[in-house]
């Protein structure tokens, strides 16, 4: 079976919707569908819940709306379901749930094993993530998180499990060895497991960990300070690092959550101060300029939501662009803004956003306000407001879900999704 090509490793990670209740499903029957893709069409899909069903909607060829079928939809379809589930994350070209009785599942693209079923077929229905050759289920699952071709879980003893593509080490088992069960992410070589964790973030090739002590880990691909360990390097790290704020390595804190980008990271602190750190050259550090960072700078001006109130996702990173809750409820949004991203009015200008933008609905610049999740999908976003999902940006395959394939700088309502 061939397997699709490595990706280019300016890719978003996909960030958890984890506010919802929604059903999942069997393995039984699949349609066939490849396992190999170009890197143009990552990151292209939606996912969403309503009333316990499962949404997805955008790029299908690999069966990632899990609707057995492989056709594109531009508007909500139902995933193909039997368990009542808490969470879903969009991937590359793959979709991760987790269900209330704390298994996890996957769809779509199965080229490096990151459905984590003990295979690389890829499944336009979900199946089970497993732990070992036996098909021994992964349990006690909380959080998941989809990156480009790899995936995560976080478990009730705070313990991060991983999947799929590796070739960066953004599994953190110390290896570079694609795997296809999950494995647990380790501390050290000598196979200590990590310190608790609350929350996990899955990136282009780069994994983050958010401690209980309010500090963050980093794995994976490094080549443009992702990892944000301060390293001149640009070598792959195989097993976690902490990530910094100077050049004496003192360690960022205080941080109350965190998104991965394609290769960017981003953290609020619990004073409201958004970090970032990583590849900065169409302005996606949102800190004034294009340089690159290897460890973590503030993002000027900006303050989030304190405290953080529960079930709120605050922070989004995409391929060249990051979105972030101020403290009124707005939407805020820097980086590149080409296909309307940022949602500011503004598409087809090579011109990047340095700094912080208000995302808007209208001509008038009214504000997208009430916003209590976030999320940043390649090159579109959506956000969750008043009982519902709005969209902007890229929209070639029907991933803002309005039933059209236009592009839109403006934020847009979903319709017959939350």
């Amino acid at each position: 079976m061939k397997k699709m090509p490595r990706y280019c490793t300016h890719i978003m990670a996909a960030l958890l919707v984890s506010l919802f209740l929604a059903a999942c499903g069997d393995d039984s029957s699949t349609t066939s569908v490849t396992s190999e893709t170009s890197t143009e069409i990552f990151y292209s899909h939606s996912v969403a819940v309503l009333d316990q069903v499962p949404l997805a909607w955008g790029y299908n060829e690999y069966g990632q709306l899990g609707n057995n079928s492989s056709d594109n939809s531009s508007s909500p379809v139902a995933v193909q379901s039997l368990l009542p589930i808490t969470g879903m994350a969009a991937g590359g070209t793959h979709t991760v749930a987790f269900g209330n009785n704390s298994t996890a599942w996957a769809w779509g693209n199965n080229g490096y094993g990151q459905l984590g079923n003990n295979s690389t077929t890829a499944s336009s229905k979900p199946v089970q993530v497993v732990i070992d050759a036996n098909s021994t289920p992964l349990t006690k699952v909380i959080a998941v998180a989809a990156g480009g071709n790899h995936t995560l879980a976080l478990d009730g003893d705070g313990v991060v499990w991983a999947w799929g593509q590796n070739d960066y080490g953004q599994l953190g088992d110390g290896t570079d060895t694609d795997q296809s069960v999950a494995v647990p992410v380790l501390k050290d070589a000598a196979g200590a497991p990590l310190p608790r964790v609350k929350m996990i973030a899955a990136g282009g090739g780069h994994s983050l960990a958010l401690l209980e002590d309010g500090t963050v880990l980093a794995w994976g691909h490094n080549g443009s300070g992702q990892l944000g360990d301060g390293a001149t390097s640009t070598d792959r790290k195989l097993l976690p690092v902490r990530v910094v704020v100077d050049t004496a390595n003192t360690p960022l804190t205080r941080v109350v959550a965190i998104a991965a980008g394609g290769s960017h990271s981003l953290a609020l602190d619990e004073d409201g101060t958004v970090w970032a750190w990583g590849y900065n050259a169409l302005g996606q550090l949102g800190n004034g300029d294009s340089i690159d960072r290897r460890f973590a700078v503030k993002v000027p001006g900006f303050v989030g939501p304190t405290p953080l109130a529960a079930g709120v996702v605050p922070l989004a990173a995409g391929l060249s662009h990051s979105l972030a809750i101020d403290g009124s409820g707005n939407v805020r949004a820097w980086g590149l803004s080409f296909y309307g991203q940022l949602g500011n009015g503004k598409s087809r200008t090579k011109e990047p956003e340095y700094s912080p933008v208000q995302v808007v609905i209208d001509a008038n610049n009214t504000p997208l306000t009430g916003v209590t999740a976030v999320t940043a999908v390649g090159h579109h976003s959506l956000a969750f407001a008043g009982g519902k999902a709005w969209s902007w940006g890229a929209n070639t395959f029907g991933q803002l879900g309005n039933g059209t394939t236009d592009n839109s700088s403006f934020a847009l309502p979903v319709p017959g999704a939350p």
